[in-house]
């Protein structure tokens, strides 16, 4: 593989399972030392990391709730390495899609809303937010917000307002840093072959596959190759879109 990313440091929120784990090893792949955030201590985190002993990777303890967590992680990958020139930071995620309840706006609790906005809207802005100081600075810098299909007319109306105010942000960031070498852009994911498509019961595979116009999920790999291209240094004239790697779902 060409290395593109040679000398590039890069920061990946949830980077060690799933498609997190598939964008971080692109991107190493491609020459770039990558920083892992992740939430709690969890046996696999230490097992993705042993995987990969002797690769730039470093992993970085916080919650995307706390904004305090959001600027140290970003702070100590910049010590350890020197700079920071991507930031992909996964959003309305893991635990959004097809295994969570149904219910319509008007029922959900408190609860449910403030962890969804403070834990998918404000995390990316914070993190954002963070990334950006140390980008603007350099004149370069790579933000790519990676969010799953969750809220697209699926009664979620939390997750469905966590991707409307995304890109929003997206969008007004992308103006902000414009001309400054710094790019902003969203990945959208559909249906993933990863280990919760394991999970779904067949009646709602089947129905989901039948609204897929290409007939089947998406390899991991098919959207980390979609993230790469957008962290490349070539890549500086795309800027506040949107890209669906979702096999027409939303079509």
């Amino acid at each position: 593989m060409e290395r593109t990313l040679d000398g590039r440091v890069a920061f990946v929120t949830g980077g060690w399972h799933g498609l997190g784990a598939a964008i971080t090893d692109r991107l190493v792949s491609r020459g770039a030392a990558v920083g892992v955030g992740y939430r709690r201590p969890d046996p696999d985190v230490d097992e993705f990391f042993a995987e990969r002993a002797g690769h730039p990777i470093t992993l970085h303890h916080g919650s995307l709730t706390e904004p305090a967590d959001c600027r140290r992680t970003i702070a100590e990958l910049v010590e350890q390495r020197g700079r920071l020139d991507v930031l992909v930071a996964q959003v309305n995620f893991r635990n959004a899609g097809l295994l969570s309840i149904r219910r319509g706006t008007r029922s959900l609790t408190d609860g449910e809303w403030e962890r969804a906005i403070t834990g998918h809207l404000s995390g990316a802005f914070h993190l954002a937010q963070a990334a950006l100081e140390h980008m603007t600075a350099a004149r370069f810098g790579r933000v790519v917000f990676v969010l799953g299909y969750a809220g697209v007319h699926d009664l979620q109306g939390h997750f469905a307002a966590v991707r409307g105010g995304l890109g929003a942000l997206a969008a007004e960031l992308a103006r902000e840093v414009a001309g400054s070498g710094v790019t902003v852009n969203q990945v959208a994911t559909g249906l993933l072959a990863d280990e919760i498509l394991a999970d779904l019961p067949e009646e709602a595979l089947a129905a989901t596959m039948r609204n897929i116009p290409v007939g089947r999920p998406a390899e991991l790999a098919e959207v980390a190759r979609v993230v790469e291209f957008l962290a490349d240094p070539e890549c500086g004239y795309l800027t506040g879109q949107l890209i669906a790697v979702d096999g027409g779902l939303t079509l």
